[in-house]
């Protein structure tokens, strides 16, 4: 039996680089949220960065994203977190892309089991503040 993890993070950024050396990720762009001109806005990619602890095992993931204006789901992934030890963090990196959102407003990245939610992220999807942005 696998028990549930503790999420230290959740970051939302352009892209990632692990070092070969150090094994460190560096997080490059990091946003909570894309503006755009309209929607739906399809997004390129974009990653997401993970860091849990306290789990143990191999522990089955669900990640979403839902629209908090209507409560929809956008986007569902499910993946695995391997845990050596329940001391040790485990890092996921997720590299996303053409995920649709239909609207301006806000979503969350929410990360959780099979039986219990884990944690989240909020991101917004907004206007440019003026006319010649972007």
């Amino acid at each position: 039996m696998s028990i549930p993890p503790i999420l230290l993070s959740m970051m939302v950024c352009d892209t990632t680089i692990r070092d070969i050396q150090s094994k460190k990720i560096s997080l490059i762009g990091c946003f909570s949220g894309f503006v755009t001109k309209e929607v739906p806005y399809i997004v390129n990619n974009f990653s997401l960065f993970i860091c849990l602890t306290e789990g143990s095992g191999a522990v089955p993931l669900i990640l979403r994203i839902r629209n908090l204006q209507n409560n929809d789901l956008i986007f569902k992934h499910d993946s695995v977190a391997v845990f050596s030890n329940s001391i040790t963090p485990t890092e996921l990196v997720f590299i996303l892309g053409g995920i649709k959102f239909p609207e301006y407003g806000q979503y969350a990245i929410e990360l959780g089991t099979d039986k219990e939610f884990i944690g989240s992220v909020k991101i917004s999807v907004s206007k440019p503040q003026n006319k010649d942005s972007l």
